[in-house]
């Protein structure tokens, strides 16, 4: 049995398994880590430095400014976690290349590219400029990361600085960074990585003063001693992460601003507060939210990539490694100490049987977890336990039988027709669902595509069929994704819930993420069936609608004793599918009430919101504002930007009346609508109607901009 764990360990549900728990030891050790090695900083492009010195990416003329002011206290190395792969202009290119010539050690980033293009075109490496490639490499250089071709800086760059590889592609299985490539392959040429190169240029080494054993080692002589870095047979050495909160930075504009008071009055005494510059490796890159370089990491889920490389070259210059154990001394020691219990303990009482496995199973996780705090080695935890688990729950299993078939007898009655996770919740609860239903606040979920009629005209059924079970997987997949719960299909139509039967927090945040995740997946759709010859036209140009409001409903079980079905009953559910029919009226895809979207932004505030109206809808005497999501604030295109902007101030000459002026705005947003091209009609091109009929036929003192739907 522990021998097709073993195997079974090496499968990705092991692996991600196994991850988790090496996650877990990383944060348990982490309020007690030492501090970083005092000699690396990191100049953070910070929110603050964001702010001041504009959107990113930055000019040029900004990095050969910085490097200017930092020649007043020249570190010992500073390397920038940027790529430079293209010209901006002649001069922004020669002011950063000259501001890397004031500094010999100077690096910027390299990465490996898999696949030849235009973009990625690289000169020969006899055009390299100051990088070196590595040559004492003992081992298969095939097995090294790399590629054929490399997105390197351009010449200039190349000429006055070094460069490095900052390739730390995340782990296949969870995505984290676990392992960092400290050499890297460029055809048969071989480089460093950021990491090793700041250590080589720290310690003046040369390419030829590194002994590499791939597989074993990187070995290099420094003035703290002999350094052995160990490596596997690609390059890569394991990363021991610390406490990042640990790693000193400093903000990139904040230490232009103190270069300069330095520049301006060379007399100036250099502040305490300030970082000691003379003698560090300074390691420029990006931290602000929002911008590019961040990654899950052990220790975070959202992890600044330079502090990757940091805590490499920490590592390195703590001689902090991070050490794996092997597999077999594991198999075979579990293999008899389970045999031995399993002996011991068969004819023992139930409380012996069940306690001292658990004992056993509680010391070797601790064993595991002080061997991780304190010597920084790595052994398995995952398929050991699980072994030792299995075979003991062997005996066992009369009473597992007993469960697994009470647990089908319960599916087997009411799957069907059930929400999965209430089947769930019934069975961990033993009791069977009643007829009835509580009141609870959720978000209703409406959606229905569009023209459905002439699909049917155009498809067999058949085919009608196969696409509407593609286009429901799909959409359902997303749907669950996000917490939402499948109430039913009508037709074409999915009627959903989020927030019931189990409680969802940020339920209405999520169903407008889920709005917008489906419509780009139909998006993604529409360019499938359209490479695909069997489809007529129409196909390609399928389109939804998605209505969303949030309120309080009654949820439960209703019909008959026999047969019932969880749903949801109540105004609000009317109101939601009010908003998905509405959308037609206005030319937009997705429609929510003003209670979703001040739900939503409670949650979270990043998506943008566009009021479109205030009405009555069919069947209802209240008024409700209605929105359309246009998108994450931070993923908005330029037109939808400013079309939102102009709509808005159409909006307010609206309400106070202004026709001329509001039709004016909405003449200028009509152009920049987003849904221009696939809907018969947009809200600027609705309310500019609306506003030459209000001219002709005033509302009168007492409106409110109310405007009352004419049909469902």
């Amino acid at each position: 049995m522990l021998t097709i764990l073993l195997l079974l360990a090496c499968t990705d549900t092991f692996k991600a398994i196994e991850n988790l728990t090496i996650n877990q030891r990383f944060k348990l050790r982490a309020p007690f880590d030492s501090l970083s090695d005092p000699r690396i900083l990191l100049i953070s492009i910070d929110q603050g430095s964001l702010e001041k010195l504009g959107r990113w990416p930055w000019s040029r003329k900004v990095h050969a400014n910085f490097l200017n002011l930092l020649s007043l206290r020249p570190p010992s190395v500073v390397a920038f976690d940027l790529f430079f792969p293209e010209e901006e202009s002649a001069e922004m290119d020669t002011k950063f290349a000259s501001g890397l010539a004031l500094h010999p050690k100077a690096i910027t980033g390299a990465t490996s590219n898999p696949e030849p293009s235009k973009t990625f075109k690289n000169p020969p490496s006899d055009t390299f400029g100051l990088t070196q490639p590595l040559i004492r490499i003992f081992g298969d250089r095939s097995a090294i990361t790399g590629a054929d071709y490399t997105l390197l800086p351009i010449e200039p760059l190349r000429k006055n600085a070094h460069f490095a590889f900052v390739n730390s592609d995340p782990n296949r299985v969870d995505g984290m960074r676990r392992r960092v490539p400290l050499i890297v392959r460029h055809g048969q040429d071989v480089y460093p990585s950021l990491s090793l190169q700041c250590l080589m240029l720290h310690f003046d080494k040369k390419p030829n003063d590194v002994e590499i054993v791939l597989g074993q080692s990187i070995i290099l002589e420094t003035s703290q001693g002999k350094l052995q870095i160990p490596i596997n047979e690609a390059g890569e050495m394991w990363i021991n992460y610390r406490n990042q909160d640990f790693f000193k930075g400093y903000s990139y504009y904040k230490l232009m601003g103190d270069l300069l008071k330095l520049h301006k009055n060379p007399d100036l005494e250099w502040s305490q507060n300030l970082p000691i510059l003379d003698g560090q490796m300074l390691i420029v890159g990006q931290t602000a939210e929002g911008l590019t370089d961040f990654g899950p990491t052990p220790l975070n889920p959202i992890t600044p990539l330079p502090l990757v490389h940091m805590n490499a070259l920490n590592n390195m210059l703590k001689n902090d490694f991070l050490i794996i154990a092997p597999a077999w001394p594991f198999a075979i020691g579990w293999l008899l100490i389970t045999w031995g219990t399993l002996f011991w303990l068969r004819e023992k009482s139930l409380k012996l049987f069940l306690g001292v496995p658990f004992i056993i199973a509680f010391i070797y996780i601790s064993l595991g977890c002080w061997c991780f705090y304190q010597f920084s080695y790595e052994i398995p935890l995952v398929w050991p336990v699980a072994g030792f688990a299995v075979l003991h729950a062997g005996s066992h299993i009369h009473h597992w039988i007993q469960t697994i078939r009470s647990r089908s007898r319960i599916k087997g009655m009411f799957g069907n027709y059930l929400a999965p996770e209430l089947v769930e919740r019934m069975i961990s609860s033993g009791e069977e669902p009643q007829l009835g239903g509580r009141k609870q606040e959720i978000t209703a979920f409406f959606s229905d595509v569009v023209s459905f009629s002439t699909f049917s005209e155009k498809l067999v059924p058949e085919d009608l069929a196969l696409l509407m079970n593609e286009y429901m997987g799909e959409m359902t997949d997303i749907l669950q994704e996000e917490g939402g719960s499948l109430d039913k299909y009508i037709g074409d139509a999915i009627v959903a819930m989020f927030g019931a039967p189990l409680e969802l927090k940020g339920h209405a945040y999520y169903a407008c993420v889920t709005t917008l995740r489906m419509l780009d997946r139909l998006r993604e759709l529409r360019k499938k069936w359209s490479s695909e010859p069997k489809w007529p036209e129409v196909v390609g140009h399928m389109q939804m609608r998605i209505g969303l409001n949030t309120g309080t409903a009654i949820v439960g079980n209703f019909g008959s004793k026999k047969r019932f079905n969880y749903t949801m009953m109540g105004d609000m559910v009317n109101l939601a599918a009010r908003c998905e029919s509405a959308g037609k009226v206005y030319g937009v895809f997705n429609l929510v009430s003003e209670y979703t979207m001040d739900a939503a932004r409670q949650h979270k505030d990043d998506l943008a919101f566009r009021y479109l109206d205030k009405i009555v809808v069919k069947g209802r005497i209240q008024p409700v504002a209605i929105y359309e999501i246009m998108g994450y604030k931070n993923q908005l295109s330029e037109n939808t930007a400013n079309c939102l902007q102009i709509f808005e101030k159409g909006i307010a000459a609206y309400l106070k009346e202004n026709w001329d002026g509001a039709i004016k705005h909405f003449q200028e947003s009509a152009p920049l609508e987003p849904n221009l091209t696939w809907a018969t009609t947009t809200p600027s091109r609705v309310m500019i109607e609306r506003c030459e009929y209000m001219k002709e036929h005033p509302p009168g003192a007492d409106w409110d901009g109310v405007y009352t739907m004419k049909s469902k």
